[in-house]
């Protein structure tokens, strides 16, 4: 798990959780805490939400978060996206795997900065 969360954390920037039910159960009274229990129990602590809208190519990502207008929206990807990205793995030769690993990478580090200066409270970054 310490692998995983390492390789998650130094590749993506992202925290993994690994829970079991009574830890899923807690994670979801979090969420659904109301604003007003929220604010009492992290009264010491600046907040903003991120989203993060997922799914197969084609599943209309784009196209819902279109119709957020009131929000922020960044595309998937900074540079223009590699053909590959849509050709199952197991069909792209093994160096190409890798290169797309690489190049999803530099996508995160790239767009990492534009998230936080967007919300510069955030205070997990530097």
């Amino acid at each position: 798990m310490k692998a995983i969360f390492d390789a998650n954390f130094s590749s993506y920037n992202l925290y993994t959780l690994f829970m079991d039910a009574d830890g899923i159960n807690e994670l979801a009274k979090l969420i659904s805490l109301s604003e007003d229990q929220f604010e009492l129990n992290f009264q010491d602590r600046e907040r903003k939400f991120v989203y993060y809208v997922v799914g197969s190519v084609g599943a209309g990502k784009s196209t819902a978060t279109s119709n957020f207008r009131s929000l922020r929206t960044y595309d998937e990807w900074i540079d223009e996206r590699r053909p590959a990205l849509a050709i199952p793995e197991s069909e792209v030769d093994e160096k190409e795997v890798s290169n797309i690993d690489n190049w999803i990478v530099e996508q995160f580090r790239k767009k990492n900065p534009i998230l936080y200066f967007a919300y510069p409270q955030n205070p997990v970054l530097p």
